[in-house]
């Protein structure tokens, strides 16, 4: 069952990881690594207990429990700029089933806001020494309007 959530979240990573975005601001050097690059791998202060933490503080459970389409899982895309900036930042909604699907929007708000208040993450520097800007992702599984798990660990 991971292996699926796992594959399907690669495959839509996959599809977006090597795309070019002006809003990355010069530091890029239009350059944007993806997610898997040596060196940009999931890098935070505190690594991902803390992402959990600051997620799992932010985000109301009992807020949701009693709310239509609470169900599922919601994978946040974005890129980490050269200053360490999250930008261009989008979601993707499935079911549990792993069909791609409607959450609800007062969720999937809650939890881009959440990964919008993650202001810690480690740069990192590509072979010519320059800060890298990489792609990253995390996915949520939403039960009963709670989060019962966050990937990639």
């Amino acid at each position: 069952m991971k292996t699926k959530v796992l594959f399907l979240i690669i495959l839509h990573i996959s599809i977006r990881c090597y795309s070019q975005n002006d809003t990355l601001n010069d530091c890029c050097n239009n350059n944007l690594y993806p997610y898997y690059k040596i060196g940009a791998e999931l890098k935070y202060n505190g690594g991902f207990y803390a992402i959990k933490e600051i997620v799992n503080t932010n985000f109301s459970n009992s807020k949701f429990e009693n709310i239509n389409d609470n169900n599922g899982i919601v994978v946040v895309n974005f890129q980490v700029n050269c200053f360490g900036s999250i930008t261009n930042l989008h979601s993707k909604s499935y079911n549990l089933e792993y069909v791609e699907s409607k959450i609800n929007q007062l969720i999937i708000n809650n939890l881009t806001n959440s990964v919008l208040s993650l202001k810690n993450w480690i740069l990192s520097n590509n072979e010519k020494g320059e800060k890298m800007c990489y792609h990253k992702f995390l996915s949520f599984k939403i039960v009963n309007g709670k989060i019962i798990e966050i990937l990639p660990k």
